[in-house]
Formats: C-alpha cells, structure tokens, sequence
C-alpha cells in the first residue's frame, strides 16, 4: 500500500512535516513532483490533440493559475431541502 507524505527538504535530508506511521529502517521512494514548463504543457496539450482528443485552451493561459471564478445564486430554495422532500416523511 503506498501514501502521499508531506516533507520539506533542508541540509540534504527530506523531513516528514508529519509523524510517520512506518517501522524504523523501513525502505521508501520519493517522488518528486516537477512543475511542468509552458513550452512542455503546450506540446503535451498538442500531443493529446494529435491523438484526437478535442481540448479547447488558450496558449497563452496554459500552466497560469485560473482566475478564481465566484458562483452564481439560483433562485428557489435550496437542494438539500428538496431531496428531504423527496425521500418523504421517516
């Protein structure tokens, strides 16, 4: 069973930011994620295209944080009492 562990890197050791659950001399693999390049998401993104898949993007948003988008309000009341309703009384 694997699991995602938290740590932080400093004078050339990887410190758990969390206990760890796992005997003492236990053997681990790290993984270290990589940000992606503009350049390697936009031939990535080209790639996946090439092979039929229908992707619409802007080039110049690619790998930039989206902007935060504020929900909407729907009139009526809302869904969690019209499913109470609909299971009918207990």
């Amino acid at each position: 069973m694997s699991e995602m562990i938290r740590g932080i890197y400093r004078n050339g050791l990887i410190e758990p930011v969390e206990p760890l659950k796992i005997a003492e001399g236990t053997e681990v693999y790290v993984t270290v994620p990589r940000k992606r390049s503009h350049e390697d998401m936009l031939a990535l993104l080209q790639k996946l295209e090439e092979h039929g898949l229908k992707i619409h993007y802007n080039p110049d948003n690619v790998g930039k944080t989206p902007p935060e988008i504020k929900l909407g309000k729907i009139k009526g009341k809302p869904l969690s009492e019209t499913i109470i309703e609909d299971r009918g009384p207990r």
